[in-house]
């Protein structure tokens, strides 16, 4: 009896042994795939002019020149980022497209949403149909953008690498 008991104790130790080690082994794993993911990101980027299909949509983004916005007595503070978007619904139905979809990212690694402060579009979009309109981002004087993405939900589904205008 005292033998049944020990050996079903070092049976189960090396069970949970060796599940402990393959937890460490998809840890690594999932680090190696979050880079190979941002790497593969800065390589699939799009160029703006360019019309890509996405998600049932055909974009094309163009930059527009990018102004200073003063605050604070005067004092240059933010720069203004502004793209005119395009889009065609390919599909067979309502798709719906705003600049609330879109967000830019600066060199600093940073996420900015659009400046809603300024007139911002975003309507629905029968079959066949176009919609075009301006999105605008108000960031820090010193910051660069560095890529404008289509992230309509938590995912980025396109991104296009920016130039410094």
């Amino acid at each position: 009896m005292k033998k049944l008991a020990i050996g079903l104790s070092l049976t189960a130790m090396l069970l949970l042994g060796a599940c402990s080690a393959t937890t460490n082994d998809s840890k690594e794993t999932t680090k190696k795939e979050d880079k190979t993911e941002a790497v593969q990101k800065q390589a699939s980027a799009n160029k703006l002019g360019e019309a890509i299909v996405v998600d049932g949509m055909e974009l094309t983004l163009k930059q527009l020149k990018t102004t200073t916005v003063s605050k604070n007595e005067g004092k240059e503070t933010k720069a203004l980022y502004g793209f005119e978007i395009n889009g065609k619904n390919i599909s067979s139905a309502k798709l719906g497209l705003g600049a609330i979809d879109f967000v830019v990212t600066t060199t600093d690694g940073k996420e900015h949403k659009i400046d809603d402060t300024v007139s911002n579009f975003g309507n629905e979009i029968e079959p066949d149909k176009t919609i075009s309109g301006k999105a605008y981002f108000s960031i820090d004087k010193g910051q660069k953008i560095e890529q404008i993405q289509y992230k309509p939900v938590d995912k980025v589904l396109a991104s296009w690498n920016v130039e410094a205008k």
